[in-house]
């Protein structure tokens, strides 16, 4: 049973798997709970064998455009300043929105919400480590993985395997 450790770490907001999309490569999109997967260790880094703990929690992040012509669509609505998105909701489509990236202030428009279900996973490392993730941050074992990572390389450092 996973209850031991609980690592929070917030999703990585998909960037994971970007990559992988742009050359074809395929993936299921939901996981039930129970199954197999292989995620980064929060702390040794490598890819270990876990499993779905939960998959009812969604993460929400805004689709903004910046005046300086970039755009972005992992912005948390807590980031937003001159608007409560928390206690108000979302601002209209198209609205000007402020918020404070590494110190200063950014101005854009919000063009999209975005919804992405997170996943609760737990490692197999003895410990009952458990990290939240989104789908394009973990593998399961049936799908095709990038060339620079193997199954046996995950295999590898589980802490579990005794051979």
């Amino acid at each position: 049973m996973c209850l031991l450790k609980m690592h929070q770490q917030p999703a990585t907001r998909g960037w994971v798997r970007k990559d992988c999309l742009a050359r074809g490569l395929k993936f299921p999109k939901d996981l039930s709970k129970g199954q197999q997967v292989y995620a980064k260790h929060p702390e040794s880094g490598n890819y270990c064998l876990g499993h779905v703990m939960d998959n009812s929690k969604t993460v929400t992040y805004y689709s903004i455009e910046y005046n300086e012509g970039a755009s972005s669509q992992d912005t948390y609505p807590e980031d937003i300043h001159n608007y409560n998105c928390i206690q108000d909701g979302p601002p209209p489509i198209g609205a000007a929105v402020e918020f404070f990236c590494h110190g200063k202030r950014v101005t854009g428009y919000l063009r999209g919400i975005l919804e992405r279900q997170l996943y609760e996973l737990c490692f197999r490392d003895g410990e009952g480590t458990i990290v939240i993730a989104e789908r394009e941050e973990f593998y399961h074992p049936d799908e095709e993985l990038p060339g620079c990572f193997e199954k046996a390389q995950a295999i590898k450092f589980n802490p579990e395997r005794t051979d």
